[in-house]
């Protein structure tokens, strides 16, 4: 007997995680020009390219992503591309030197492009068809919700902590 349940748990978890993962982008959305600016001391037309770096690795990547989503196991994927999603934030605090922070920041857009192409294709194929516009939409609430609150923390956070503590944040959340 099929079910025709929106709310499994499978699709709990990932709309939970889809808004842990989307909170800890938005987290450093408006703070990492201070970043930039204030630690590497760079000009906003350069801190701009730097913070471009990472949607162009994001948009670059969708089409081989889709691939590899249709090509391996979707569940592998998406976790493999969480966990290295995590990684990154640690790695903006390792960064020694700008050039190996573009590189994380590059690097982070790609498994971003992953990610999100790995999480929505998985939310469709837990999905009964009878119910999928609903869930995406629901679904995309998850991304939604953390774009209205992600910044105003983040901004929070950088009036009353240093940098590295935004990451860790960020790093935790998701």
């Amino acid at each position: 007997m099929t079910t025709n349940k929106l709310w499994t748990f499978n699709f709990i978890m990932l709309f939970s995680a889809n808004f842990l993962m989307a909170f800890a982008f938005y987290l450093l959305m408006p703070t990492l020009p201070f970043y930039l600016i204030s630690v590497w001391h760079l000009d906003k037309g350069m801190a701009g390219l730097v913070l471009a770096s990472y949607v162009i690795a994001s948009i670059s990547s969708r089409p081989f992503s889709g691939y590899f989503v249709d090509r391996f196991s979707r569940k592998n994927l998406y976790v493999i591309s969480y966990i290295l999603f995590v990684c990154m934030f640690v790695g903006y605090i390792i960064a020694g030197s700008l050039v190996l922070f573009i590189i994380f920041r590059f690097l982070h857009g790609i498994i971003w492009g992953t990610l999100t192409t790995a999480s929505n294709t998985l939310v469709i194929d837990i999905t009964p068809s009878s119910r999928r516009g609903e869930a995406i939409g629901i679904f995309g609430l998850s991304s939604n919700i953390a774009m209205a609150i992600g910044p105003m923390t983040g901004l929070l956070l950088y009036e009353s902590l240093p940098f590295n503590y935004i990451f860790y944040s960020a790093a935790i959340t998701s």
